[in-house]
């Protein structure tokens, strides 16, 4: 993501479940997500990861709009958090 001088930002609970997924997401595959709508997709010559659960977790997680984004609480009760 660029950023741009002068441009002021709010980052909220919203940005926090996003830094959950890109953690994730680089305990998976080694690498930190791509910012674009397919940032969730594996990075390109990686297979998909076999866990369901986990690829919903990112699918949730690792999306663009802040307010599409789950809360915590719904984090929270989703297979791969109850396992």
């Amino acid at each position: 993501m660029r950023d741009f001088a002068g441009l002021q930002r709010f980052y909220g609970p919203k940005a926090d479940i996003w830094s959950l997924g890109a953690i994730l997401y680089f305990m998976v595959y080694g690498r930190p997500p791509a910012y674009h709508p397919l940032a969730s997709n594996p990075p390109p010559g990686q297979l998909t990861y076999p866990d369901p659960a986990v690829k919903d977790v990112l699918r949730r997680t690792l999306v663009l709009n802040p307010q599409a984004r789950p809360d915590i609480h719904t984090l929270a009760i989703l297979p791969f958090s109850r396992s």
